[in-house]
């Protein structure tokens, strides 16, 4: 009897799309390990972190007393120097400051106004500097995206070799 109760205690559920749910099911897998692997890297980068920093307070240890040591080797002083205050200055007029904070402002004065974003240049006009060569922006931006175009179309082909 208690073999025919165990018998009914189970039941199935029928699946709508059992080819979704297995891609779902292996892409979350996917997804999961490559956590557990970034994880496993921040780790082994945490160690590292910890025994290089060991190692560094074992090393300033070491020139603490070492310092120590050598100032007992040397005559105690009672003359001290004093350095100049140094004043910021602009590097662009040599105009001296007395705070950090006035020079901050005044760098900004300096700063070249900024260009309505909508106006798109076609070509930058170069330095005189520099070749009289037309200076066209680099095509970089799209190779990216060509690049993630062409990942993304052979993930999804490897998608569809599932179905």
């Amino acid at each position: 009897m208690a073999k025919q109760k165990e018998a009914h205690d189970f039941f199935y559920v029928g699946v709508r799309d059992p080819i979704d749910v297995r891609r779902s099911l292996l892409e979350s897998a996917r997804e999961t390990i490559h956590f557990m692997k970034r994880y496993e890297k921040l780790q082994s980068v945490r160690t590292e972190k910890i025994q290089m920093l060991l190692k560094l307070d074992t090393e300033v240890k070491e020139l603490r007393a070492l310092m120590v040591k050598l100032r007992k080797m040397f005559p105690t002083a009672k003359m001290h120097t004093t350095l100049p205050i140094r004043k910021p200055q602009c590097v662009v007029c040599n105009d001296s400051f007395k705070t950090q904070a006035l020079l901050v402002q005044h760098m900004k004065r300096h700063e070249p106004k900024k260009v309505d974003k909508k106006i798109k240049p076609e070509f930058i006009e170069p330095d005189e500097n520099l070749s009289p060569a037309v200076v066209r922006p680099s095509k970089n931006k799209f190779a990216n995206a060509d690049e993630l175009e062409d990942e993304l179309a052979s993930i999804e082909k490897k998608l569809e070799g599932l179905a």
